[in-house]
């Protein structure tokens, strides 16, 4: 960092960090992906409406899937990108009273969460919400059977994705640091071979 630049500090993140410390697995991916649901299962609310069956309304292509991925985005609040960062420990304390306050949720609004969801960012509870009144609306259409609801924990985190990627990529980091290293060593020594006289 060059030294002109006196008002910026850097903080290296520890080795082995491991995601829980990350500000997106803090509940920002958490409100996009309940955002996302939401506009996919209104989608399909829609489509239903209109006449299509219910085996083809969650048809969607790559770009409509983009749009509603960009509203999705659009729709997760700054506040709960803030307050995400400051959970992760990264940003500071700040005054709570400096920022807009969050909109209150009603306890029974919250009643269908999971035992996970009361550490959860407000926004990100409120947008659960949200997503759990969107599939009533689609079960009352008749296109959603009671049997066939997911949850909203296994909706909006599904054991596919369930997977441990952090360590995986850690490793991959590692390899490619050491092979990297190995390189650099061959390369010196190589170029120690070179400044050595030449025997004719």
């Amino acid at each position: 960092m060059p030294n002109t630049l006196t008002n910026i500090r850097t903080e290296n993140f520890e080795p082995n960090l491991s995601s829980h410390a990350q500000p997106n697995d803090q509940g920002i991916i958490r409100c996009f992906k309940a955002h996302y649901c939401a506009k996919s299962i209104e989608r399909a609310v829609d489509c239903y409406e209109c006449g299509t069956s219910p085996s083809q309304i969650y048809d969607i292509d790559q770009l409509d899937a983009m749009r509603l991925a960009n509203k999705a985005w659009n729709e997760v609040d700054t506040t709960t990108i803030r307050n995400c960062w400051h959970k992760a420990g990264i940003l500071p304390d700040f005054e709570m009273d400096t920022f807009p306050s969050q909109p209150s949720l009603s306890i029974s609004s919250l009643a269908h969460l999971s035992d996970s969801a009361p550490q959860a960012d407000p926004g990100v509870l409120q947008v659960e919400v949200l997503v759990q009144s969107t599939l009533d609306k689609l079960e009352a259409t008749g296109a959603l059977q009671r049997s066939n609801r997911m949850d909203l924990v296994e909706l909006l985190n599904p054991a596919i994705e369930a997977h441990d990627m952090f360590n995986a990529m850690e490793k991959d980091i590692f390899d490619v640091v050491m092979e990297a290293k190995k390189v650099q060593g061959e390369l010196a020594s190589t170029s120690d071979d070179d400044d050595e006289p030449i025997e004719v």
